[in-house]
C-alpha cells in the first residue's frame, strides 16, 4: 500500500511466471470492494485515455465477465500486429484466442482480428479460474508461464459473456519489444503531437 495514497496498492511477482499469474496477484492485492478492473500491459504505450474509458464504459453498461479490445487485420494497419493472438469467432461471438504458430487453417478462416491485450475483467471470476490456466513451455530457457488468452476459452466453456470492443485506430495497438518497434512508437507520438499542435482552419 502506498503511504501517501492508501487507495494505491502494489503487487509483487517474485519470478517470471506469465501475465496471468501477474494479473492474479494484482487482483488479490485489490480492495475487496473492487468488482471489475482494467488490465493494460506496460509495453503498450500508445493506448489513449479515450479508448480505455470507452472500453470501461461498455463493460459497465453490458456487464460481461470479460471485455476485450480487438483489431481487425483489414486495410492499413501495422504489420507487427500479425504476430498477436488470433481471435476465433463463430456467429459473431468470440470462442477463443489462438497464437499464430498454433492456429489451424480453420482457425485462420474464422478470424480476421487479433488480440492486443487490453482488457476489463470480473475480479471474482478471474481469481476463481486463473489458477486453472495451463502453463506454457518457453523456448528461451525460462520456466513455463501462464498466459491470459486461455481464460477466454475457459470463460466460453463456462457460459460467460466475452464482450468485443473493436479498436478504431490500429496504431494504438503497437507494442515495444525491440529498438525498431520503439522507433515506430516514437513516430506515432510525433504524428499525434503534430496533429494536436496544428492550428484549426478558420
Amino acid at each position: 500500500m502506498h503511504e501517501e495514497n492508501p487507495s494505491m496498492r502494489f503487487a509483487l511477482q517474485p519470478s517470471r511466471a506469465g501475465a496471468c499469474d501477474a494479473v492474479r496477484r494484482g487482483a488479490l492485492a485489490m480492495s475487496g470492494v473492487v468488482e471489475h478492473f482494467l488490465v493494460v500491459y506496460a509495453d503498450m504505450p500508445l493506448w489513449t485515455p479515450a479508448t480505455m474509458s470507452h472500453l470501461v464504459e461498455d463493460h459497465e453498461k453490458c456487464h460481461p465477465t470479460i471485455s476485450m479490445v480487438s483489431v481487425r487485420l483489414v486495410g492499413s494497419y501495422p504489420k507487427e500486429l500479425e504476430r498477436y493472438g488470433r481471435i476465433v469467432k463463430s456467429g459473431g461471438k468470440i470462442l477463443k484466442i489462438v497464437e499464430p504458430p498454433d492456429a489451424s487453417a480453420e482457425d485462420l478462416l474464422a478470424s480476421d482480428a487479433v488480440n492486443p491485450s487490453l482488457w476489463v475483467w470480473n475480479r471474482a471470476w478471474l481469481l476463481e479460474h486463473a489458477p486453472h490456466v495451463p502453463f506454457t513451455a518457453k523456448s528461451d530457457g525460462h520456466d513455463p508461464e501462464q498466459y491470459l488468452p486461455p481464460l477466454i476459452g475457459i470463460a466460453v466453456a463456462d457460459n460467460q459473456e466475452v464482450l468485443e470492443f473493436p479498436l478504431k485506430d490500429p496504431w494504438e495497438a503497437l507494442g515495444v519489444n525491440n529498438a525498431n518497434e520503439l522507433e515506430r512508437v516514437r513516430e506515432v507520438f510525433v504524428r499525434r503531437s503534430e496533429s494536436i499542435s496544428e492550428p484549426s482552419s478558420p
